[in-house]
């Protein structure tokens, strides 16, 4: 993985990670709201989707193995999936 030139991705690291974070959980609820469920079981089914999983990293250094995608690529999905497991059980922890 590459992080010398992460900082010029800090931008579209933010903007996905508040998507994953506030967007995933938002449709979620939204989803289940819809479905005729609580709205406290749409908020913590919600809460458990506010994260990329640990599959995705497998899925994208597999890419990167096979040579279809960067190692820019493989470096900046990491660091979302880092912001979003830490955001998320934040978020579970204290929901």
């Amino acid at each position: 993985m590459v992080f010398a030139d992460i900082s010029s991705y800090i931008v579209p690291i933010i903007i996905f990670s508040l998507f994953i974070l506030i967007g995933n959980p938002l449709i979620v609820v939204i989803l289940i709201g819809i479905l005729g469920y609580t709205k406290r079981n749409s908020f913590f089914a919600g809460l458990t989707v506010a994260q990329i999983s640990e599959f995705s990293l497998i899925l994208i250094a597999m890419g990167v193995s096979v040579g279809h995608l960067s190692s820019e690529i493989l470096s900046f999905i990491t660091v979302i999936g880092l912001i979003t497991i830490t955001g998320s059980s934040y978020m579970i922890m204290y929901s």
